[in-house]
């Protein structure tokens, strides 16, 4: 890390091998005329070179991949910027009192009408009554609280400009009811629909890296979700009360503390291949009963499943279970394999345990059940076929029922008002 840049130069190299240019390196440097950043550079921190009214002109090299606040601010004369895409959207944090930034923002063409208030690529306000709302195309970022508290507003269309959703965005849009991410959003941020409770429909786009904390939190309308990819943060969806199904794509990776604690209403969830970390009390107070863990998982925290669970199935690549991690889990059943790290945690926490986890997978693949329910709907080989493409399901026996795992690939689902049945098929 470069600390503090301490020399008299005016044009000044920076060393071959730096990583970190530091919080107020250059801070204050007006005899500054330029700077030379080499490609080993990945941070550049807050305040880094606020205040060099003497710098023109500065390329950013592609390597990095962090740029703290104000950190080229108020640099009088600085009008010629090169840097990496993804920065352009909030290029106002880093460049404000620079003649580069007010240059950009006058270029870029965006028609945005009077009730949005953009500024370079970001809304950063919207300003209107609320309704039906469509942002205006060539956005980027929609700010910090941008729509915060827009209690008129009851859908939105993102176009697929957009790639990053800040803090508290659409925080308390009490009548917002469905939205679409598209695929060019990579980034969630904490809040971003935070106690939307008329919100009943989220499309979530196939590129989204990241679910902020809180990201969805109390968004007790939305019944069922499917996230494609990314980390799910802490808290993202807690306290969603109706929220009875979710299915994790192979992208997603983790899922965090408190995740869907508190979701009163969550039946099924379905695992995607690529989880690796599941975290404290993600799944706490809600009524699951069988869950089968992926293969590839790495770690469970504590606390992490309720006091319904029955049966779980936890595969061989688990090397860490919290001492509390099924605390709450009552008496429930541990199907491991031999020898593996969950076999030594449940004789150690002298749980119930059958180390028969191929077995139990390989039953649930194979299990066939045709379920009457009221006579005189189309068959199940009328209705449509949902398909997964890879992924363990995870399904709640009901009240009273079995409770047993049907971990499916194709599942012909009849809908019980239609009659028929359900039928579940193994896995091609």
């Amino acid at each position: 890390m470069l600390v503090q840049y301490a020399g008299e130069e005016t044009d000044v190299v920076i060393p071959d091998g730096v990583t970190v240019i530091g919080e107020g390196a250059f801070y204050g440097r007006p005899e500054l005329t330029s700077v030379s950043i080499p490609d080993s550079v990945t941070e550049i921190h807050t305040l880094a070179f606020y205040g060099c009214s003497g710098l023109t002109g500065v390329v950013i090299p592609d390597s990095v991949t962090e740029l703290g606040e104000d950190a080229f601010a108020d640099c009088g004369n600085l009008a010629a910027v090169t840097m990496p895409e993804g920065f352009l959207g909030s290029c106002q944090d880093y460049f404000s009192g620079t003649p580069w930034l007010e240059a950009y923002q006058s270029e870029t063409g965006i028609e945005a009408g009077e009730d949005f208030l953009v500024e370079g690529y970001q809304l950063v306000k919207y300003q209107g009554a609320g309704g039906d709302v469509v942002i205006p195309d060539g956005v980027t970022v929609i700010g910090e609280n941008a729509f915060r508290s827009c209690e008129g507003l009851t859908s939105v269309v993102i176009p697929d400009t957009v790639t990053t959703i800040e803090a508290g965005a659409f925080n308390d849009c009490l009548r917002l009811t469905q939205v679409t991410i598209p695929d060019s959003v990579t980034e969630i941020q904490w809040n971003a629909f935070y106690y939307c409770v008329s919100l009943a429909r989220v499309d979530l786009g196939e590129n989204v890296a990241t679910i902020g904390t809180s990201a969805f939190e109390g968004c007790r309308t939305l019944t069922e979700i499917t996230i494609p990819s990314g980390r799910i943060g802490k808290t993202a969806f807690r306290d969603c009360e109706n929220l009875s199904s979710v299915t994790l794509g192979d992208g997603v990776t983790e899922i965090g503390e408190l995740a869907f604690k508190g979701c009163g209403s969550l039946t099924q969830v379905t695992f995607g291949s690529g989880l690796e970390r599941i975290d404290d009390e993600a799944f706490s107070q809600s009524p699951l009963t069988t869950v089968v863990l992926p293969d590839g998982l790495t770690s469970i925290g504590k606390l992490a499943f309720s006091t319904s669970l029955r049966d779980i199935a936890i595969p061989a690549s688990v090397s860490q279970i919290a001492s509390e991690a099924l605390d709450s889990c009552g008496g429930a059943t541990l199907h491991v394999v031999a020898g593996s790290k969950a076999e030594s945690y449940a004789m150690r926490q002298n749980k119930p345990y059958e180390s028969d986890y191929e077995e139990f997978v390989n039953a649930s693949l194979s299990a066939e059940e045709e379920l009457p329910l009221d006579s005189g709907g189309p068959s199940a080989e009328q209705q449509p076929a949902q398909t997964q493409e890879s992924g363990q399901a995870v399904q709640n026996g009901g009240k009273g029922g079995s409770g047993a795992v049907a971990i499916v690939t194709v599942a012909v689902l009849a809908a019980a008002a239609a009659g028929g049945y359900v039928v579940l098929k193994k896995r091609a």
